[in-house]
């Protein structure tokens, strides 16, 4: 079969200290600092092989994530951009949907036949932290697509326990195939805006008056969630004409550069010097947002992190305190039936994120794919497959 592969030279820098359970296993804590010279090639792989509690996908549609274009962008010296856990070679890829055609032995309630999305993020369920309820937390976490093998490729298996159903799809989306499979595609960027909404920080009241930083994928999607949950306004950020766009089409009440004005001034002006209730940093710029979400909490305002990025901010603490407000860091999407409500929404008509997807491709140009998107003009490219 095909596959789009990563591949990476084992070459940790001078100054980092390898560990030896990342010797043993050629898994590097930070990518960044350990592989160098990446690169990608389409090329003909072996079949994944079913474990009894796998399932294997016929991968119908692939988003492809700002973590995969980190994968080959690199520094001055040729190491990745990726920071976190990732081994290599690795086929990549993690926003899929798909139809399942074998299944393990100890796989309950999933059939050969069903149309599936799946969770990015591969917890175990049995550790420590999975058991108290933060499997985003798992301590032995393996991650589709960064150091599993994933979904830019004709097959790939997961567990059964980390897929979702989508069949209720099908009726929003009037039976068009190609619309079922590239919106649930769009699933695991919209759990994890879901996540930073309602999971760590706990939500917000209907009536709030709400900011997001940043208009990719997850702005979007929380953009949307937002509205439908019933924010007065939304204000979003962004610097990108094309993501701008998007914004305001998909729900945004203003939509401000953050290089163009202040973004607190604009806070504060639109909401007559009330400020914001709640506030979802999902543009990695923390050294430069951070100031701008203090300036424009609310009383008992919160602040969501969900973007990451390469440098971390300063934080006035007795602002924070004296505001009585509340900031929470967030990754992921998985447990407390995130993906299911989220399917619900999309097959309810409440959310739509198909306006989001800018160009699509077939698997045997997804090397195009990864270079249009490695453009950021706005919007998801998909890889879709026959």
């Amino acid at each position: 079969m095909k596959g789009l592969v990563c591949s990476a030279e084992w070459s940790p820098r001078k100054e980092y200290e390898v560990s030896e359970l990342e010797k043993r296993i050629k898994k590097a804590k930070n990518g960044n600092m350990v592989f160098k010279n990446p690169r990608l090639e389409l090329k003909d792989i072996p079949e994944p092989e079913v474990g009894p509690r796998d399932v294997l996908i016929k991968v119908k549609a692939c988003g492809i994530c700002g973590t995969d274009l980190h994968f080959i962008e690199t520094d001055n010296e040729g190491y990745m951009e990726f920071p976190g856990w990732c081994r290599f070679p690795i086929v990549i890829g993690h926003e899929i949907s798909g139809i399942i055609e074998e299944k393990g032995k100890m796989v309950r309630g999933l059939e050969v036949g069903d149309r599936v999305c799946s969770e990015q993020m591969l917890w175990c369920g049995e550790c420590d932290y999975c058991k108290s309820g933060h499997v985003a937390q798992c301590r032995y976490m393996e991650e589709l697509g960064v150091n599993v093998n994933g979904g830019i490729a004709e097959y790939t298996t997961v567990k059964g326990m980390h897929c979702w159903k989508i069949n209720d799809l099908e009726n929003a989306y009037e039976g068009d195939q190609e619309k079922v499979f590239a919106a649930a595609a769009t699933i695991e960027p919209t759990s994890v805006a879901y996540k930073a909404i309602f999971d760590e920080p706990g939500g917000f009241y209907p009536g709030a008056n709400v900011a997001v930083y940043g208009a990719g994928p997850i702005g979007l999607s929380a953009i949307q969630i937002f509205r439908t949950s019933g924010a007065a306004r939304i204000i979003c950020f962004e610097t990108i004409a094309n993501r701008k766009k998007l914004a305001r089409n998909m729900g945004a009440d203003y939509v401000f550069d953050p290089t163009e004005v202040s973004p607190h001034s604009e806070v504060m002006r639109v909401t007559d010097g009330e400020g914001v209730d709640f506030q979802l940093e999902a543009a990695g710029a923390l050294d430069r947002t951070m100031k701008e979400m203090e300036l424009s909490m609310s009383i008992g305002g919160k602040i969501s992190l969900v973007g990451l990025g390469p440098k971390n901010p300063q934080l006035d603490a007795s602002r924070m305190q004296f505001y009585a407000s509340q900031l929470t860091g967030t990754v992921g999407h998985g447990g407390k039936g995130i993906f299911k409500n989220v399917i619900r929404l999309m097959a309810g008509g409440k959310i739509n994120t198909l306006p989001c997807i800018k160009k699509k491709f077939p698997l045997e140009k997804a090397m195009d794919a990864i270079e249009e998107a490695g453009k950021r003009k706005g919007g998801k490219i998909m890889v879709i497959m026959e």
